[in-house]
C-alpha cells in the first residue's frame, strides 16, 4: 500500500489518500471520494507517512480519457505554489484550460529490464515483427540525426542498412541505448503496437506467453502525430530565411554556447525575430520544442503570418482571445506532441511542449509579461525554471531590456548578445534629447515645435507619444495642499477634462469634478502633471491654422493688427511714405488666394502713387515661407532686393 498527496478539483489544498493495489502513479488524473460525493482531481507527490490521525479513503479510480501531469509540470506547480503562495486550484487552472480531453490507446511494447529473455526468444515471431517496426529510411534518417552520425552506427553494427532502409538488431537494441539515446528513443517508439492490432496478427495465447515472461508489457500511450517525411522536411528547409554575418554569428553562439539564459540586445529592425525563427527550426527538425512568447495580443497576429510562412500548419497558437473548446484544442495537440511550437502571451509558458529546446520572450522588457491576478506569476521567472528544470535554453530579447535583465547581462547570469546594425544596413533615425529646464514653454521645445511645423508644411504626419493619461496627473488644493486621493487605492486620481471627472487609473473609479476643494471649499486649485488632453489643449494654440500649420503669437498679432490700422484709411489702404515695397507670398498659400492677394495688393499700392512696388511668388510653397521649403532662397531674395536698393 502506498499514500499519495492529492489535489481535489476546485479546493484550495491537497488531501491524503491510499493506494491499495500499488496502481497509481504521481500526475495521474483520478477520481476519489470527497464529502460524500466522488470528485477528480491529480496525484501531487507521495505521502510517506505510515500512521495517520485520520481515516484515509482510497482512490476510487482513473479519469478515462484524461492527461496525466509530467514530473517537469509537478515540479513548476509546487515551485509557484511555494514561490507565489499560490493555491494549487489557481495554478492548475491556469496550466490546463476546461474541456480538455487526451485520447489513449493500450500498446504493446518491449521491456528491455528483461533484456536476456528478449535475446533468447529473438526467433519468437511475434519479436520479430515488433522489432521490424523500428525502421527508418536512409534519406530521412541522415536528414533527422545527421549522416555522419548514421553512417557511424552501421559501421559500428548498432544498425543495419537493406534496401536503402535503416533497422536495428535485437540483440543491439539496448546497446544502442548507451550509444546514442536520442536515435534509440526514435526507433523504440516505433515499436509500439496497438493492442488489438497486435492480437489481429498473432494469436492471444502466444501473445500472452510473452506477456507472462515480461517480455513484453500493456501501457497506454497517447495518439501522438506521425513523423514527418523527408519530403516535408525538405518543403520547410527551401523557405529559410537568410541570415547576415552578424545574426549568423548570435544564432551559432546560442546552439553551441553552454550556458543557458542569453539577453539578446538588438536595435529596433536588426533582425532578432529572423534569428528566432532560424533557432526554433532548427529545434524542430532534431525532434525538439519551442515556446515563442509575445507581450501583447495586438502583436501576435502579424507574428503568426511570419511563422505559418515558416512552419505552415506545425505551430500552436494560445491567447486570451481564443475560446475554451479552441484552446483546448490547440493545448491537446501540444500536450500530445502533435504540435511542437507555441506561439502566445504570457500564460503560454505553461504549455506541456514536449522535448522543450528554447523558450524565447521577446519585448522582455514589457511589463505584460507579469500576472496581476491569481495566481500572480512572472512569465520570465516561470521560464527560467522550466530551463532549469527541462534543460532547454531561455532567450530574453529586446531593443531596451529591463535594468533587472542587463544587471544579469552584465553579471555573467546571462549572456548577453548585441546586434548592433540593422537589417539590409537600413539607417537607425535621429534622435535628439533636449533639457526642458533650459526651455520657456513648459510642455514644447522650440526644436520639436519647428520639427512640427516643418513636417506640417511638407503636408506628411507627426505623432506625439505620451505616458499619462487625462488633463492631469493630479490637482492640488493651493490653500490647504489636499490631493483628491482614491479610497480604495490610495493613490492620487488623475483629472479627465472631457468627462469633467477624477478619475482613478488603477481601479477605475470616478468622481465628479467641481471646481472646488473637496477638503476646504477652496476654489484655488493647481493642475500638476501632464495628461495627453492637456498636451492635445496647449498643441492647438500652436498647431490652429489649416494654411500654415502654425498660429501666430500674440504679441505678433498685436504688432500686425497694429500696422494695419496705420494703413488703413476710408477708402482702404491709405498712401504710405515713398518708399520701396517688396512683398513676398507662397503659391499655395490660402490666405492670399493662391498669390492673387499679392497681385491685388500690389496694383493698389500702384494706384495710390507707390513707383517701387514688386513682388514675388514661391512655387509649391504655403503662408508661412520663412519656415518652409523655399526659406533660404526667401532670405537669400530679401537679403538681395535690399542690396540692390542700397546701392542703388
Amino acid at each position: 500500500m502506498q499514500y499519495f498527496d492529492i489535489y481535489i478539483d476546485s479546493t484550495k489544498g491537497i488531501y491524503t489518500y491510499s493506494d491499495k493495489n500499488d496502481e497509481f502513479e504521481i500526475g495521474d488524473n483520478v477520481i476519489v471520494p470527497f464529502r460524500n460525493i466522488k470528485k477528480t482531481g491529480f496525484i501531487i507527490r507521495k505521502n510517506l507517512k505510515e500512521n495517520f490521525d485520520f481515516k484515509v479513503l482510497n482512490i476510487s479510480s482513473k479519469v478515462k480519457n484524461s492527461l496525466k501531469l509530467s514530473e517537469e509540470q509537478i515540479k513548476l506547480i509546487e515551485w509557484i505554489n511555494d514561490y507565489y503562495l499560490a493555491s494549487y486550484d489557481s495554478i492548475i487552472k491556469a496550466m490546463i484550460p476546461k474541456n480538455v480531453k487526451i485520447k489513449y490507446n493500450n500498446i504493446y511494447c518491449i521491456n528491455f529490464e528483461k533484456n536476456n529473455l528478449l535475446i533468447e526468444n529473438s526467433t519468437n515471431e511475434i519479436i520479430k515483427h515488433i522489432v521490424s517496426l523500428a525502421t527508418i529510411s536512409y534519406s530521412t534518417a541522415k536528414t533527422k540525426f545527421k549522416k555522419k552520425t548514421i553512417d557511424s552506427l552501421v559501421e559500428k553494427e548498432f544498425l543495419s542498412m537493406e534496401d536503402n532502409n535503416i533497422q536495428v538488431k535485437i540483440e543491439k537494441f539496448l546497446d544502442l541505448k548507451a550509444e546514442n539515446k536520442d536515435i534509440f528513443e526514435y526507433l523504440y517508439k516505433k515499436t509500439f503496437i496497438k493492442k488489438e492490432k497486435l492480437e489481429e496478427k498473432f494469436k492471444r495465447n502466444d501473445i500472452k506467453e510473452l506477456e507472462e515472461k515480461e517480455i513484453l508489457k500493456v501501457e497506454a500511450s497517447l495518439n501522438e502525430k506521425k513523423e514527418y517525411s523527408s519530403e516535408e522536411v525538405e518543403k520547410i528547409q527551401k523557405n529559410s530565411s537568410l541570415l547576415n554575418e552578424e545574426q549568423l554569428a548570435v544564432k551559432d553562439k546560442i546552439i553551441n554556447s553552454d550556458k543557458k539564459y542569453f539577453l539578446l540586445k538588438g536595435v529596433t529592425g536588426s533582425g532578432k525575430t529572423e534569428i528566432y525563427i532560424e533557432l526554433i527550426k532548427s529545434a524542430f527538425f532534431e525532434g525538439y520544442g519551442s515556446i515563442f512568447l509575445v507581450p501583447e495580443i495586438s502583436l501576435t497576429p502579424q507574428i503568426i503570418e511570419r511563422f505559418q510562412s515558416e512552419f505552415k500548419n506545425n505551430i500552436a497558437i494560445l491567447h486570451s482571445a481564443l475560446s475554451d473548446v479552441e484552446r483546448a484544442k490547440e493545448w491537446e495537440s501540444i500536450y500530445t506532441g502533435e504540435k511542437k511550437i507555441v506561439l502566445g502571451v504570457r500564460s503560454a509558458i505553461f504549455s506541456a511542449v514536449k522535448n522543450l529546446k528554447y523558450i524565447i520572450l521577446d519585448e522582455e522588457h514589457e511589463a505584460t509579461y507579469k500576472q496581476d491576478s491569481s495566481p500572480r506569476y512572472n512569465a520570465k521567472y516561470v521560464a527560467i525554471k522550466r530551463c532549469l528544470d527541462e534543460g532547454a535554453k531561455l532567450i530574453l530579447g529586446s531593443a531596451t531590456p529591463s535594468i533587472e535583465s542587463y544587471y544579469y547581462a552584465k553579471s555573467g547570469i546571462y549572456e548577453l548578445l548585441n546586434l548592433d546594425k540593422r537589417f539590409a544596413n537600413a539607417e537607425l533615425p535621429d534622435i535628439e534629447i533636449v533639457d526642458m529646464k533650459q526651455e520657456d514653454d513648459l510642455f514644447f521645445s522650440k526644436t520639436l515645435l519647428e520639427e512640427i511645423k516643418n513636417t506640417l508644411l511638407k503636408n506628411e504626419q507627426v505623432i506625439l507619444l505620451l505616458n499619462r493619461k487625462g488633463y492631469s496627473t493630479y490637482i492640488q488644493c493651493k490653500d490647504c495642499g489636499y490631493v483628491e486621493e482614491c479610497d480604495n487605492c490610495s493613490i492620487k486620481m488623475s483629472y479627465y477634462k472631457s468627462t469633467n471627472r477624477y478619475k482613478c487609473n488603477y481601479c477605475g473609479k470616478q468622481v465628479h469634478y467641481t471646481g472646488k476643494c473637496s477638503k476646504c471649499g477652496s476654489t484655488n486649485l493647481i493642475h500638476s502633471g501632464k495628461g495627453i488632453e492637456r498636451i492635445e489643449e496647449e498643441l492647438k494654440k500652436y498647431v490652429d491654422d489649416e494654411d500654415c500649420g502654425f498660429m501666430l503669437t500674440a504679441s505678433a498679432y498685436r504688432e500686425m493688427i497694429s500696422v494695419i490700422e496705420k494703413l488703413r484709411g476710408k477708402d482702404g489702404i491709405v498712401r504710405l511714405p515713398d518708399i520701396p515695397i517688396y512683398i513676398l507670398a507662397g503659391s499655395e498659400d490660402q490666405r492670399g488666394n493662391c498669390g492673387n492677394s499679392v497681385m491685388r495688393i500690389a496694383n493698389m499700392l500702384s494706384a495710390k502713387g507707390h513707383n517701387e512696388v514688386s513682388y514675388k511668388l514661391y512655387k509649391d510653397c504655403y503662408h508661412d515661407i520663412l519656415h518652409d521649403i523655399c526659406k533660404k532662397q526667401v532670405i537669400k531674395d530679401i537679403l538681395g532686393w535690399i542690396e540692390h536698393k542700397l546701392n542703388k
